[in-house]
């Protein structure tokens, strides 16, 4: 998601109304379960992060809408389909409290069981470096993730989208530049917000400006940093929390 995160926001600055609030938790390489690091940079995991107690701590809103998304990062960290799935449960709990309008993106199921063990390995050591398992066994943990997520989604009446192939390239678990416009299209469909989501080409500066915006916890080269919530805060717009 954080590659497309500038062109989603775009658009949803275009779509919301005034006064609407926009929490995100995402970033390369995010664990659901627990802090993960890309290069220098480390992140919380998505279910122990700030936002869900921000979240509570909010007015409550006309209608929410949600997307849980990225759910095989974990798998590339070695971990097993039963907490991962917890995890991902206890998310949808929590925006069941909301009332809220979810999507869930399935994994990419089509498109890795095309690769072969040694492309895995390049794929699993270019973004996830560590401890490398048999392909076999990623594959067959991602597959039992993939059906896990099926059954909560209908447990907690959520809307699934499955990633066809045709979505990714060479990369096989990140969208295709010249795909993500129609990807989210389908994927957004499900909020029925607008018939049509306004995607349009982001320039590269506007979406260096997303990308550096400051989550609220974080370490950098093992130092943690904090930086208070909302990251963008409009009074007319969207604001932003990001963690």
């Amino acid at each position: 998601m954080t590659i497309g995160f500038p062109l989603i926001m775009e658009a949803l600055r275009k779509v919301l109304p005034d006064g609407s609030e926009v929490f995100a938790a995402h970033g390369h390489g995010r664990s659901y379960l627990r802090w993960s690091s890309v290069l220098h940079r480390s992140l919380p995991g998505i279910v122990e992060c700030q936002l869900w107690e921000d979240l509570d701590n909010r007015p409550a809103a006309e209608k929410t809408v949600a997307l849980i998304t990225d759910v095989g990062n974990d798998i590339l960290y070695g971990e097993s389909s039963e907490p991962l799935l917890a995890s991902v449960r206890e998310c949808l709990r929590r925006l069941q409290r909301h009332e809220a309008k979810t999507v869930c993106v399935r994994l990419p199921i089509s498109r890795v069981s095309r690769l072969t063990a040694r492309s895995y390995w390049i794929v699993k050591n270019l973004f996830f470096p560590g401890p490398t398992r048999p392909w076999s066994d990623v594959l067959d943990t991602a597959k039992s993730v993939d059906a896990g997520l099926l059954r909560l989604s209908a447990e907690f009446q959520a809307a699934t989208v499955e990633p066809p192939a045709e979505w990714y390239g060479l990369d096989p678990i990140h969208i295709q530049k010249s795909q993500r416009p129609d990807a989210w299209q389908r994927i957004f469909d499900h909020w029925g917000l607008v018939e049509r989501w306004p995607f349009a080409p982001v320039p590269q500066h506007t979406s260096i400006r997303w990308w550096r915006l400051r989550p609220h916890e974080r370490r950098i080269f093992r130092t943690s940093q904090a930086h208070p919530q909302p990251v963008l805060a409009q009074r007319e717009g969207v604001s932003l929390w990001l963690y």
